[in-house]
């Protein structure tokens, strides 16, 4: 298990949020943190940090892709969790 930041930009349009959210629900993979921030009238900054593993996070950042207003996603973090620290948010 790894604990990623991810960071994401999309268009401000009605229910980007629910789409992007919606994805990482359909991969049972919980936000343990977000932060979304307005660029300019038209796009939106997303940080978000999720616990996974590594094909999990390639399916969904894969998806999350596909969403049409989406502009941009990258990884832009990875660290290691050792043992101790893996489902203690749970």
């Amino acid at each position: 298990m790894n604990m990623y930041v991810i960071s994401i930009i999309t268009q401000n349009t009605l229910n980007v949020l629910q789409r992007v959210a919606g994805m990482f629900s359909r991969y049972r993979i919980n936000i343990e943190h977000i932060n979304i921030s307005r660029h300019t009238e038209e796009l939106s900054y997303w940080n978000v940090v999720i616990y996974s593993e590594d094909d999990r996070i390639e399916l969904l950042t894969k998806q999350l892709n596909k969403i049409i207003e989406l502009v941009d996603i990258k990884i832009i973090d990875k660290v290691p969790m050792s043992g101790q620290f893996e489902g203690a948010s749970a």
